[in-house]
């Protein structure tokens, strides 16, 4: 990846300790820790000419980052997006035995590493809102009427009958959508900062409609749970906590597929609000088996 870190005009500079490439979408310097005495992370490598004898290239578990071509293989056994061992659906029992004994998923931990383990058994250590394929919809085949094809494949005259199958199931509904688009104060600084570039204001403005239309429900209050799917660094979570304020007794889950770098909710640590970070497939969770879902129903 040739590429040469563009001026910045007047943004000041980058902080210590992190890369020096402008990123011109972000409107801000890439804020990637840098290795001892190079002046870019990375995946800005190529911008440094002392780089440019080394080819990086896409990564092929995940093309939104790359690496460097000799590592790729020692690369794909660390990778973040590499496949992971599912979580275990053992019975609690046999799983509390193991802790008990120190060993937990074939790694055994010291009496002090085990006895925390232990207490963090009484919260649902136990994955047990893992079930395979729980949300996969239909498996038996007898069910399936057809072999699922791509519309680009279809000739005219199947697309005009698709056509008018929609039409004809689609009679009587209330197709017409309203835009409800709306904001919250709880964002007002956030959104009117001169720093933000297209990319972070866009997303602000999502943030602030969804928590606006949120309060317009009456949504907003003490002893709820918050169930945040694709979470990514969880600003959306972030963003409701701030709006609850000192509201108790609030629950936040974020459910993400894939490891996230940057993360938010590990920076709140109020009395008040419970973060819970899930690294798994919406294919697999079962909500009513989490912990958090449990309290609240039954304290309700």
């Amino acid at each position: 990846m040739a590429a040469s870190a563009p001026t910045p005009h007047g943004t000041g500079f980058p902080i210590e300790g992190r890369c020096g490439y402008y990123v011109e979408k972000k409107k801000r310097f890439c804020r990637m820790v840098v290795a001892a005495g190079k002046r870019f992370c990375g995946e800005h490598a190529g911008a440094a000419e002392e780089e440019n004898t080394r080819k990086r290239i896409l990564c092929p578990l995940d093309p939104k980052h790359t690496v460097y071509e000799d590592q790729l293989a020692k690369h794909l056994k660390k990778c973040n997006s590499r496949e992971k061992p599912k979580p275990s659906n053992e019975p609690a029992e046999r799983k509390k035995l193991e802790i008990e004994e120190g060993i937990i998923d074939n790694v055994r931990f010291t009496r002090k590493q085990a006895e925390i383990s232990s207490v963090m058994f009484s919260f649902c250590f136990v994955k047990d809102f893992f079930i395979q394929d729980i949300n996969a919809g239909l498996k038996d085949e007898t069910e399936i009427s057809e072999q699922l094809v791509p519309i680009s494949s279809l000739s005219e005259e199947q697309l005009e009958n698709l056509i008018k199958k929609l039409r004809k199931a689609s009679e009587g509904l209330n197709s017409t959508l309203k835009d409800q688009i709306m904001s919250h104060p709880a964002l007002h600084d956030a959104l009117h900062d001169p720093k933000n570039g297209d990319s972070a204001t866009k997303h602000l403005k999502q943030q602030a409609s969804i928590l606006g239309n949120i309060e317009k429900l009456k949504l907003l209050g003490p002893r709820r749970c918050f169930v945040e799917f694709g979470a990514g660094k969880g600003k959306l979570s972030h963003w409701v906590d701030i709006a609850l304020k000192d509201a108790e007794e609030v629950h936040f889950i974020l459910v993400e597929k894939v490891t996230t770098r940057f993360k938010v909710d590990g920076k709140h640590r109020k009395k008040n609000s419970v973060f819970e970070r899930l690294q798994i497939d919406i294919q697999h969770l079962c909500l009513s088996k989490l912990h958090n879902f449990q309290l609240l129903y039954h304290k309700s």
